[in-house]
């Protein structure tokens, strides 16, 4: 769910992953997730996401997921854009345009 969302999020920026894949990726380095309330099989969940800081080759992501009123789960997530040896690769200029007017102020 957490992945998919950070998915849908770089393809609306322009950026699908099929894209970055072909030259190296962007993979979670760091995860942490808390759990306040349980979810059930057909809940509706809507997840938020917020970019909380983008450096040369990292990107710093917040996730919540509500139901309701109800908070289900929040996720912060750094990901490290790669080449395809594995090494940090930093952001190309427009892959960093498309990001910055998501970070969180």
């Amino acid at each position: 769910m957490i992945n998919d969302c950070v998915e849908a999020f770089f393809d609306h920026a322009g950026f699908p992953f099929e894209k970055i894949l072909e030259s190296g990726g962007v993979p979670t380095v760091q995860i942490e997730t808390a759990f306040p309330a349980p979810s059930r099989h057909g809940d509706h969940l809507k997840l938020t996401l917020e970019l909380t800081q983008l450096g040369t080759a990292s990107l710093g992501i917040a996730i919540t997921a509500d139901a309701g009123a109800e908070r289900r789960f929040s996720a912060t997530l750094t990901l490290v854009h790669i080449d395809a040896s594995g090494r940090p690769k930093p952001w190309t200029d427009p892959m960093r345009d498309a990001l910055t007017p998501y970070i969180r102020s």
